[in-house]
């Protein structure tokens, strides 16, 4: 945090040295944009492990301002509030700071205000800047996301620089010094510490060029450091080296091919005690079908593994990991042996709506076990431009793993730019 603090104190120092370029300077700041952004949810979570149901009704606010450019730097700070709306944690859900009654099952919305976002942002030469807190999304959210889904989100003490002077190549380089998880800060729980300290960096390139995809080369070192003893997170110390190619390209008149190739290698790193060597692969094949300009259906067929071995699995701890392996966030963290995820995909887009199902089979990488299987569901429409309304549902049918699960969202959405 130490080096964070000097990256940022030294960038507002600049800004503030008086210029003459001072009354520029208060118009930067004088007529910038304030950004809000509400979503209301409700969540019902029944689950087959003795505990009574929960109803979760709450709301989430952000209000953030983002200064005009000026001389190619610009500021950014966003405040975050999730508040309950008719429901009490003591009475209707137990939240994930360990509030609320324990025989209600867990609603890992937990209620907080605090800074989301800070950042000083400079452009210029090609290059894009950011050094401060603030939201990073790579690629598919696989290895690194903002977990949007929660209200909470995940943003990160980091300084990021994307690098677009090349062609149709971009280069990706993050510097991260602590990751702003979705517990807050008034998280006691060992499992849920908000933060996660470290001194990691990530390297991602990715080339638009080849015109039936985007290709892309990534390498993520993350360096976990020991704080304390109750929050030692060492064992998810990794270096992993992956590739990855995806696209859409048209094959006929309305008719595209959707496909994801990826692979990764994932070591141990730094001061993680243990010794592995484990794999990821992803192959998603479908097709999308154009019905007319604003009307399309798609299906797609997916299988991705992350292997296991000794007890040790392959490890995500940065991912938006709602978004892979079903709804019903069974395998937040991959079993010790491993996870085969076979899995399809149906989708259509009508009316301004989207339909989406997804069928999940879920076995051990290893060892020969039936983690069961889980459908999922989404119905969600955009209306008068800021508004979206969504309808959600899992459901987690067990078989050698966990528990039969059954999750309800009710999602209603606003954003503003003033």
């Amino acid at each position: 945090m130490k080096k964070y603090h000097a990256y940022l104190a030294l960038g507002l120092l600049s800004l503030s040295i008086p210029t003459a370029y001072a009354t520029s300077f208060v118009e930067a700041l004088s007529k910038g944009k304030i950004h809000a952004d509400l979503r209301y949810r409700y969540e019902h979570v029944d689950e087959d492990n003795g505990k009574d149901h929960a109803n979760a009704s709450t709301l989430r606010t952000r209000l953030g301002y983002e200064t005009k450019l000026f001389h190619g730097f610009k500021i950014f700070g966003e405040i975050e509030n999730t508040v309950n709306i008719g429901s009490r944690r003591a009475d209707d859900f137990l939240d994930p700071v360990g509030e609320g009654t324990t025989n209600h099952s867990v609603v890992a919305d937990a209620h907080d205000t605090e800074l989301n976002q800070m950042y000083l942002y400079y452009e210029g030469f090609g290059t894009k800047t950011k050094i401060g807190r603030q939201r990073i999304i790579l690629d598919n959210a696989r290895f690194v996301g903002n977990v949007g889904w929660r209200q909470n989100e995940q943003t990160f003490d980091a300084i990021s620089v994307l690098n677009e002077s090349i062609g149709d190549v971009k280069v990706n380089y993050v510097f991260i010094d602590n990751v702003n998880r979705i517990f807050t800060d008034n998280s006691h729980n060992s499992r849920q510490a908000n933060d996660f300290r470290m001194d990691s960096h990530l390297l991602n390139i990715s080339y638009h060029g080849l015109g039936f995809g985007t290709a892309t080369a990534y390498a993520y070192w993350l360096n976990f450091n020991n704080y304390s003893s109750r929050y030692d997170f060492s064992g998810l110390s990794s270096q992993t080296l992956g590739i990855r190619l995806h696209g859409k390209p048209g094959v006929g008149p309305g008719i595209k091919a959707l496909y994801t190739f990826e692979y990764a290698h994932q070591t141990d790193h730094a001061n993680n005690p243990n010794n592995f060597g484990l794999d990821y692969y992803l192959v998603e094949l479908g097709t999308q079908y154009q019905l007319n300009k604003k009307s399309s259906v798609f299906g797609k067929i997916g299988y991705e593994i992350l292997s296991g071995e000794d007890g040790i699995a392959f490890s995500t701890p940065l991912a938006t990991l709602h978004a892979f392996n079903g709804w019903a966030d069974k395998f937040l963290t991959t079993p010790p042996d491993g996870l085969d995820d076979l899995f399809y995909t149906l989708g259509a887009k009508m009316f301004g709506a989207k339909l989406t199902v997804v069928y999940h089979e879920f076995e051990s990488q290893g060892g020969g076990l039936d983690y069961g299987q889980e459908w999922d569901v989404i119905l969600a429409k955009k209306f008068l431009k800021d508004y979206t309304i969504s309808v959600k549902y899992a459901n987690y049918d067990a078989e050698d793993f966990s528990f039969d699960t059954e999750k309800i969202w009710l999602t209603l959405g606003a954003k503003f730019k003033l």
